[in-house]
Protein backbone atom coordinates (compact mmCIF):
# COMPACT_ATOMS: atom_id res chain seq x y z
CA UNK A 1 0.00 0.00 0.00
CA UNK A 2 1.39 3.18 -0.78
CA UNK A 3 1.72 6.06 1.48
CA UNK A 4 -0.87 8.54 -0.17
CA UNK A 5 -3.45 5.48 -0.23
CA UNK A 6 -5.79 6.07 2.88
CA UNK A 7 -7.94 2.95 4.07
CA UNK A 8 -10.95 4.06 5.44
CA UNK A 9 -13.17 1.34 6.71
CA UNK A 10 -16.88 1.91 7.57
CA UNK A 11 -18.94 -0.07 10.60
CA UNK A 12 -21.44 -1.36 9.08
CA UNK A 13 -25.24 0.81 9.08
CA UNK A 14 -26.89 -0.84 12.13
CA UNK A 15 -23.72 -0.41 14.27
CA UNK A 16 -23.44 3.39 13.22
CA UNK A 17 -27.40 3.90 13.96
CA UNK A 18 -26.91 2.92 17.76
CA UNK A 19 -28.25 4.70 20.04
CA UNK A 20 -30.49 4.49 23.35
CA UNK A 21 -34.02 3.74 21.52
CA UNK A 22 -32.31 1.00 19.29
CA UNK A 23 -32.46 -2.70 19.72
CA UNK A 24 -29.82 -4.62 18.83
CA UNK A 25 -30.30 -5.48 15.21
CA UNK A 26 -30.72 -1.52 14.68
CA UNK A 27 -34.48 -1.34 14.76
CA UNK A 28 -36.13 1.39 16.85
CA UNK A 29 -37.69 0.00 20.54
CA UNK A 30 -41.47 1.26 20.26
CA UNK A 31 -41.12 0.37 24.31
CA UNK A 32 -38.50 2.48 24.76
CA UNK A 33 -40.04 5.53 22.96
CA UNK A 34 -43.00 4.56 24.91
CA UNK A 35 -41.69 4.58 28.02
CA UNK A 36 -39.99 8.09 27.23
CA UNK A 37 -43.19 9.37 26.49
CA UNK A 38 -45.08 8.10 29.07
CA UNK A 39 -41.87 9.67 31.97
CA UNK A 40 -42.56 13.35 29.90
CA UNK A 41 -45.87 13.30 29.90
CA UNK A 42 -46.14 12.28 33.37
CA UNK A 43 -43.19 15.31 34.40
CA UNK A 44 -45.67 17.67 32.33
CA UNK A 45 -48.86 16.79 34.06
CA UNK A 46 -47.25 16.84 37.36
CA UNK A 47 -45.42 20.36 36.88
CA UNK A 48 -48.64 21.56 35.59
CA UNK A 49 -50.65 20.40 38.46
CA UNK A 50 -48.03 21.40 41.18
CA UNK A 51 -47.87 25.17 39.23
CA UNK A 52 -51.69 24.98 39.81
CA UNK A 53 -51.81 24.43 43.27
CA UNK A 54 -48.68 26.44 43.80
CA UNK A 55 -47.47 23.19 45.96
CA UNK A 56 -45.42 20.23 44.69
CA UNK A 57 -48.14 17.46 43.70
CA UNK A 58 -48.19 14.30 45.24
CA UNK A 59 -47.47 11.49 42.99
CA UNK A 60 -48.80 7.89 43.51
CA UNK A 61 -46.85 4.98 44.87
CA UNK A 62 -48.98 2.91 42.28
CA UNK A 63 -47.37 5.05 39.05
CA UNK A 64 -44.80 5.26 40.26
CA UNK A 65 -43.75 1.57 41.08
CA UNK A 66 -45.64 0.81 37.35
CA UNK A 67 -43.75 3.18 35.67
CA UNK A 68 -40.23 2.03 37.35
CA UNK A 69 -40.69 -2.17 37.05
CA UNK A 70 -41.30 -1.55 33.02
CA UNK A 71 -38.25 0.58 33.43
CA UNK A 72 -35.92 -1.85 35.62
CA UNK A 73 -37.27 -5.36 32.64
CA UNK A 74 -36.51 -3.34 29.78
CA UNK A 75 -33.08 -2.65 31.40
CA UNK A 76 -32.45 -5.82 32.06
CA UNK A 77 -33.47 -7.06 28.76
CA UNK A 78 -31.37 -4.23 27.07
CA UNK A 79 -28.14 -6.00 28.89
CA UNK A 80 -29.38 -9.22 27.96
CA UNK A 81 -29.04 -9.54 24.78
CA UNK A 82 -26.34 -11.15 22.83
CA UNK A 83 -24.60 -9.19 20.39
Amino acid sequence: MAEDEILVTRPPRTERRRGPFREADGKISAIRILMLLWGVGLFVVWTTISLYHMEPAVIDGQLLLFGSSIVLYKVGQKYGEKK
